[in-house]
């Protein structure tokens, strides 16, 4: 069986993250904005890699006790194969451990897959984000409430769901 790492990016990573992001959206992330998140200091980046290559990838931003998934990708061809489980609980699992009590991400409508992966893992729809993407697709809020999060979404100006 081959060995699978989960770890930190470094700017030594973001060529090949680069290559994926490419192939993986029609309105990536440019490189400078890959540089630009592992510069932040309230980012918290990981890959995955399998063997020596790195499959896939999540950035993050942590405030206070809230972490923000901003991106969270795994390359086409490691797709539905458990990577996308396996990263996205290793970072659930560490931040259990960290004192984050929340976290929230954004997705795609229609982007079923990645709706599974997320409801599977806890995540929760919060409300739907109308024309969200810039093709005006509609985004999903969704959150995970580690710590038994209370916190309402009184600030979203979006259709909440019953």
């Amino acid at each position: 069986m081959e060995k699978i790492i989960i770890r930190e990016i470094n700017c030594l990573d973001l060529d090949t993250i680069f290559d994926i992001e490419k192939d993986s959206y029609s309105n990536p992330w440019t490189l400078n904005d890959l540089e630009t998140e592992v510069q932040n200091s309230f980012s918290k980046n990981y890959l995955i890699k399998k063997s020596k290559n790195i499959i896939g990838y999540a950035f993050t931003h942590i405030v206070i006790d809230q972490m923000q998934i901003n991106n969270f990708c795994i390359s086409e061809k490691f797709r539905r194969c458990g990577y996308g489980k396996i990263l996205l609980n290793s970072i659930l699992a560490y931040i259990r451990t960290v004192n984050i009590k929340c976290v929230y991400l954004d997705v795609r409508e229609g982007n079923i897959p990645a709706l599974k992966l997320y409801s599977s893992s806890g995540f929760k729809i919060d409300c739907i984000r109308k024309n969200y993407y810039s093709d005006g697709e509609n985004g999903i809020l969704m959150s995970n409430n580690i710590g038994g999060y209370t916190d309402t979404l009184s600030t979203c100006s979006i259709e909440q769901l019953p």
